[in-house]
Parts: structure tokens; sequence; C-alpha cells
């Protein structure tokens, strides 16, 4: 039996994998391994009668079916990357344009590097308030693509070893609605980052 072509096949709703990386793009060092796509739900208003009982409904908030919630989970499966590579935020800035609204990088030594991006696609153009950006640049941490727990930008005492570490940046995004309830205009703002870690004490360990 031929497999299709598209079986299994999965979406970079970011288009991170077409990033100029060093001499190639981020395709040379990753890989898209997850990815999904949900509509934005519905908004639902009743109207009632005399007695209570719902005379007639509407819907709003995404009538078009135009805007979806996505997640694209990409492996670093060689090289390196430092994380100021990637950014929150507008990523693309042509419709269907994409919002990135969180970062997350799990490091650990069951798995390679995976990094695991949430945002929505479809979004109203943005504009930036002056002396601001549509983007939200992610400080420089140097991740190698191999299969062990990783120190993300900080040190452990001799007498501990890191087992698995994690990096994450959120932003929040901001929708104003028509008087119909439909989404008109977005923003963002509010970055904050978060690195966490679990460690192992090896200290008075036994010895051959």
């Amino acid at each position: 039996m031929t497999q299709p072509t598209e079986f299994g096949a999965r979406t970079d709703h970011f288009d991170l994998l077409t990033t100029t990386h060093l001499t190639g793009t981020l395709a040379d060092i990753m890989e898209v391994v997850d990815s999904s796509s949900d509509p934005v739900s519905l908004s639902r208003e009743d109207a009632r009668d005399r007695y209570g009982d719902i005379a007639a409904a509407a819907w709003h908030g995404n009538t078009a079916w135009g805007l979806e919630e996505v997640m694209t989970q990409y492996v670093i499966k060689s090289g390196s990357v430092d994380t100021d590579t990637f950014k929150l935020g507008l990523l693309i800035a042509v419709a269907p344009r994409v919002l990135a609204l969180t970062f997350e990088l799990a490091t650990s030594n069951d798995a390679w590097p995976l990094i695991t991006l949430n945002g929505l696609k479809g979004v109203q153009a943005i504009t930036a308030p002056t002396g601001h950006l549509n983007t939200f640049t992610l400080p420089a941490i140097t991740i190698i693509g191999a299969k062990f727990a990783q120190l993300l930008d900080f040190t452990v005492a001799a007498t501990c070893d890191v087992t698995a570490s994690s990096f994450s940046a959120s932003i929040d995004q901001a929708q104003q609605e028509d008087g119909l309830g439909e989404p008109i205009a977005h923003g963002m703002s509010g970055g904050i980052m978060t690195v966490e870690a679990t460690l192992q004490k090896i200290d008075g360990v036994l010895g051959w």
C-alpha cells in the first residue's frame, strides 16, 4: 500500500522553519512534531419572552469562523539555537495574521528539547503604540539539540544535577468588539517569563 503524501503531516502555523538561522534556516535543526487548530468558540445571546422562554437566539464573536486558536510543537533535533531567535507577538503580519501568545521550552534527560507555541490565527491588523513594537524578543539562552536536561541560564551546586528544565514566556492579548460582538481590533502587552528546573541531589553517592 502506498502511504499518502500528507499522511500524519503537521502544520507550522507560526512559519518558524523558514526563519534564517546561521547559514541556513531553523528547518535545519528543528522539526514540527505536533500541531492543532480550533475555531474560537462563539458566544450566544438569548431573547426571552414574558414567560421566560427563549424566543430568539443569536451567535456572535467569530461568526465568519476566521479566528482560530493554533498550536505548533517543534523538536530541536540537532545543532543549537538561542532563544532570542524566537519572538512573541505578531509573527505573521499578512492575512491570515498570526499572533503568538505563549512560548514553552522543555528539556529533560528523556527527550530532545521541545518548543511549543500557542496563539491566534486570523487576528485583526495590530498597530503598536508609538515607541513600541508588535513583537517581544526573548532573552538569549543557548539550547543544544540533544537528549539531556540543560541549564537554562542558571547554575547548580556541584552536589546536585538537573534532570529537567523549562523556560516559558507569555503575553496578554486584548480584543475589541463592534456593536454586534464581532472582533474588530487586537492588541498585546504584558510580557512575562519563567524558568523552572528539577534537581536531584547527588552528594554522598557511593563510588567504586
